[in-house]
């Protein structure tokens, strides 16, 4: 069950008095905006998870790369792979 009155809201003044007596010593103030991370652009097409072994220093540049270009490690190697990757064109009987 709900009460059916809500309360009133404390004045502008009541909850910068608040806010100030919220923060203990030693603590830092709240940030007021908070930051928003960029969603990342799927690497392209339909993607399934693969298990692929790598050796530790191949997996260690890849992960280096991926940071620098602030991307996933997937989608590091997903564009080396199809860069270096021959193409094969496939064609169906049907």
């Amino acid at each position: 069950m709900q009460p059916e009155t809500i309360p009133a809201e404390a004045p502008a003044d009541d909850q910068a008095e608040a806010a100030e007596a919220s923060e203990g010593r030693g603590d830092s103030p709240k940030p007021t905006a908070t930051k928003t991370r960029k969603k990342r652009v799927p690497v392209g097409g339909e993607t399934r998870g693969r298990k692929l072994h790598l050796p530790d220093d191949i997996h260690d540049r890849l992960w280096l790369l991926a940071r620098q270009r602030r991307v996933s490690v997937s989608a590091v190697a997903a564009d080396i792979l199809d860069k270096n990757l021959p193409r094969y064109r496939v064609e169906r009987e049907t």
